[in-house]
């Protein structure tokens, strides 16, 4: 029988994380903010002896679960402009991500989940951080105000990917790569970035971070298996289709 495990780890980036997790038994209780980020390591990963669905952050890192009961939620995006010709697509994108992440939650409480991502230009009032850089793959500070840095020609899975850090949610894949799931571990949205969906284990994920930073507001009710996502703002049709799978492997 699988028990899920709450890993709350401090950020750490490539080569120490290794170093980190064989050096531990069970996880340990950390409440780091750092200015590190959690990239995609291309570094093994120590597996523990025990079976687990999902790994998660502490509550200090779970970012943009704490923003689910506002009204909207605003990502600033930096590295393009909203006169670019590939804007539509960006913004499509980062906009239904985050809406996905937040489907799960709408199941757990009776409050009202936001609905409105609001993604532009304007880097004030920023619940997280979205950059587009050259020379990266993609990799997330997580925080209260989690910061996501990614390439500009990644496939939609990264950015999916990245922002299941953004809800604190860890990689729960080895050898830094996409798919080779750990020992114990279903294929899933942090595994696999072939998803363009969120996955049975990301769903768990989603649940158990938000009964952790809202333990007195859960009705019980079960999540859907497929909870409604809310339709993103219309934008303009992009030559790159987002749900087409990547045969990319590596996420670095």
């Amino acid at each position: 029988m699988k028990r899920t495990i709450t890993l709350n780890l401090p950020i750490l980036v490539f080569g120490s994380v290794a170093a980190f997790l064989s050096s531990c038994g069970r996880p340990t209780e950390s409440h780091t903010n750092s200015d590190t980020p959690y990239s995609e390591s291309p570094t093994p990963i120590s597996q523990h002896d025990d079976s687990f669905e999902f790994l998660a952050f502490g509550t200090s890192q779970m970012g943009l679960v704490g923003a689910a009961k506002k009204k909207e939620v605003h990502i600033c995006v930096s590295g393009i402009s909203e006169n670019s010709g590939s804007w539509g697509k960006w913004k499509s994108w980062i906009e239904g991500s985050v809406l996905k992440w937040y489907a799960p939650m709408r199941a757990l409480t009776s409050d009202k989940i936001v609905e409105t991502i609001v993604v532009d230009t304007n880097m004030s009032n920023c619940d997280a951080t979205f950059a587009i850089e050259s020379g990266t793959w993609g990799l997330t500070y997580p925080s209260t105000k989690p910061r996501i840095i990614v390439g500009p020609n990644v496939p939609y899975g990264v950015v999916l990917h990245e922002f299941g850090h953004a809800f604190g949610l860890r990689d729960t894949y080895v050898n830094g790569q996409s798919g080779n799931c750990m020992s114990g571990q279903p294929q899933a949205m942090m595994c696999n970035i072939s998803y363009s969906e969120l996955q049975k284990d990301d769903i768990a994920g989603m649940v158990n971070n938000f009964k952790k930073l809202y333990p007195n507001d859960l009705p019980s009710v079960n999540p859907p298996e497929n909870p409604p996502v809310p339709k993103p703002t219309p934008t303009p049709p992009s030559p790159q289709n987002p749900d087409q799978k990547s045969g990319l492997i590596m996420a670095m």
